[in-house]
């Protein structure tokens, strides 16, 4: 990697209960050693897979009571507690803060994010902003992508012809675009159809490009996930009248979960618990009972109706009431490891596009963290980029180690500095962001095993982005927590 003797990389560690301490980089830019024995470790990690593992808990000390419980403060808890309104309410949040994958940081005193970087300006996440007084701010940039050292603008617009590659191949993307918009995306026969068996004409290269993109943005490779998102992707950005209408905040959609945040302890003052681990939902009586572990001790609300705002792989460990069909239908939500890596450099580096895309990489795109809130050409903008790192199901236990994780950040950086090798970035300090199970697979016929995962439970509603749409995104976070509080109204 190419880092100047007079720079070093500072590098950290980070995970939704654990820290890792900064590592000075070696001259030549590799990571140093650290002594033996750096592991994730944390309270609510441990409870919660001893509970996932069968492990017995004592009765709770103590009970509180409301009329609605809310487990799990991500995007889709926090609005589900913002659609309730001034119900007496109590939301467990397993964090310790609320926002899930929608979460900020700063670095070099630039907003980054650590997860959900941007929404539509008029999806549900677009319209609940505005109606919070936050207007996100538009992006307006087609994708790139760089390969073979190359960038190439607007790739699948009017990019085509400008890729690095031999005519023939540029031929084939030409020829996928055309045959993709040819294609029905409300047809319900490409839902059930995996992507790559609509590309397998188009040769190896286009395969190649897909499988960065369907990662990052559905949580698997092109052979797993379903042909209407592609298809739906193809239109968006090919059509004669298309639009961006992605839009964003200086530091991602952090910025709205932190509003929602905000506006829910505004109405309900103590409502918001943080490093709550809970055990179990039940019904009982006239009532649900939720018991959970908070400061070293088991605790219990009852309330009228509760609202599970939690990816289903919890959901259905918390519930022992569960019908089979439905916990088979929550077995069949897949969901795969994630990292973000934030990487400061020492000068700006040329922005090309809000997102551009790396095919063959260990990363799969790149966005410049401060795209909106940096004035377009100023002299310091560029100089955070946000790479995103989806991992395969196998590399999930390589997050529950700090040394292999900052392996990991080394190999983007070094990565990031091999395929741009024209821009020349000079990375200073790099921040690792890891989740175990962030996104859920939009796999072929995912639809019909959402529809039961989501399938009210008597005064029990189920929330979250993996059962709001085929596509993990903020706004299916948000339109689930609507039709959840909706679904338990009759309770309340």
């Amino acid at each position: 990697m190419p880092t100047p003797r007079r720079h070093f990389i500072r590098y950290l560690v980070a995970g939704p209960i654990s820290a890792g301490c900064p590592l000075r980089a070696a001259d030549d830019g590799t990571a140093a050693a650290l002594p033996a024995g750096s592991r994730m470790a944390g309270d609510t990690f441990a409870i919660g897979h001893r509970k996932r593992d069968g492990g017995v808990f004592p009765r709770p000390s103590r009970w509180t009571s409301c009329a609605l419980v809310i487990v799990g403060g991500g995007m889709s808890g926090l609005a589900a507690a913002y659609f309730a309104g001034n119900e007496d309410l109590v939301l467990l949040e397993n964090e310790a803060a609320p926002g899930g994958h929608a979460r900020s940081d700063a670095l070099g005193g630039i907003p980054c994010s650590i997860g959900t970087a941007y929404v539509g300006r008029n999806d549900a996440a677009g319209k609940l902003a505005a109606e919070l007084g936050l207007p996100p701010r538009a992006v307006a940039g087609w994708d790139g992508t760089v390969d073979r050292g190359v960038f190439t603008p607007d790739i699948w617009g009017g990019g085509i012809d400008a890729l690095p590659y031999e005519r023939r191949v540029r031929d084939q993307f030409a020829a996928c675009r055309r045959d993709l918009l040819r294609l029905d995306p409300d047809d319900a026969r490409h839902d059930d159809l995996a992507l790559a068996d609509l590309l397998a004409p188009y040769g190896p290269e286009v395969t190649r490009w897909w499988d960065a993109y369907c990662p990052s943005n559905w949580g698997a490779r092109a052979d797993g996930v379903a042909a209407s998102l592609g298809i739906e992707t193809v239109r968006w950005w090919a059509r004669p009248d298309r639009v961006d209408t992605r839009a964003t905040w200086p530091g991602g959609v952090g910025a709205l979960a932190e509003k929602l945040a905000a506006v829910v302890r505004e109405r309900h003052q103590e409502g918001i618990v943080t490093a709550a681990t809970v055990l179990s939902v039940t019904q009982s009586g006239d009532g649900v009972e939720v018991t959970y572990f908070h400061d070293g001790a088991v605790v219990g609300v009852r309330a009228r109706a509760a609202i599970v705002a939690v990816p289903k792989y919890m959901a259905r460990h918390l519930l022992p009431d569960l019908p089979a069909d439905q916990r088979e239908a929550m077995g069949r939500i897949t969901y795969n490891p994630y990292c973000v890596v934030n990487v400061l450099c020492a000068r700006p580096v040329r922005r090309h596009a809000f997102d551009t895309w790396f095919p063959g990489r260990r990363f799969t795109d790149c966005i410049a963290a401060d795209w909106v809130s940096s004035a377009r050409g100023g002299d310091d903008a560029g100089r955070l980029l946000t790479c995103y790192v989806p991992l395969a199901d196998g590399e999930r236990e390589a997050l529950l180690d700090d040394d292999r994780c900052r392996e990991l950040a080394s190999a983007v950086v070094a990565d990031l500095c091999a395929a741009w090798p024209g821009e020349k970035p000079e990375p200073v300090e790099v921040h690792l962001y890891r989740r175990g199970h962030a996104i859920h697979a939009s796999a072929p016929g995912l639809t019909r095993h959402q529809a039961l995962a989501r399938r009210p439970l008597g005064r029990i509603a189920f929330a979250h982005g993996d059962v709001g749409s085929l596509v993990a995104s903020s706004s299916g976070a948000i339109r689930a927590a609507r039709r959840a509080v909706d679904e338990i109204a009759v309770w309340r």
